[in-house]
């Protein structure tokens, strides 16, 4: 293998670790707003979109384009020739356990939660 490969497997290799969460930060994370009262959970998350007395549910929803290029040869030579546009939609429902008005339990769930719930400060 050649020093440049070599060197762009590393880069890339320090990348993907830098971007992963270990289990315990995961943990923190998605556990972040148990012990908080509903009132201080809604200023962090904004209003949510269901409340009972037994639970407080809280959505986001987010849309963006991903733009693949496309490409041709002609005699030889490769050119851009467009692009292919994907749209991408992401729903995600956090769904809080309440009880005496704090959150005893929570769960996650759908595409884009890292969005909504950003690791604890």
């Amino acid at each position: 293998m050649g020093q440049i490969a070599k060197l762009l497997l590393a880069c890339t290799s320090l990348l993907a670790l830098a971007a992963c969460e270990t289990p315990q930060e995961k943990q923190a994370r998605l556990t972040q707003h148990n012990g908080k009262t509903v009132e201080q959970v809604i200023a962090s998350l904004g209003s949510p979109i269901s409340r009972t007395a037994s639970q407080v549910v809280w959505e986001r929803t987010d849309s963006f384009v991903v733009r693949h290029p496309e490409y041709e040869r002609l005699g030889g030579v490769v050119i851009l020739v467009g692009y292919d546009n994907q749209i991408v939609n992401q729903k995600c429902l956090y769904v809080a356990d309440i009880k005496n008005n704090k959150v005893v339990s929570s769960t996650l769930s759908g595409t884009g939660c890292y969005k909504m719930l950003p690791p604890p400060n």
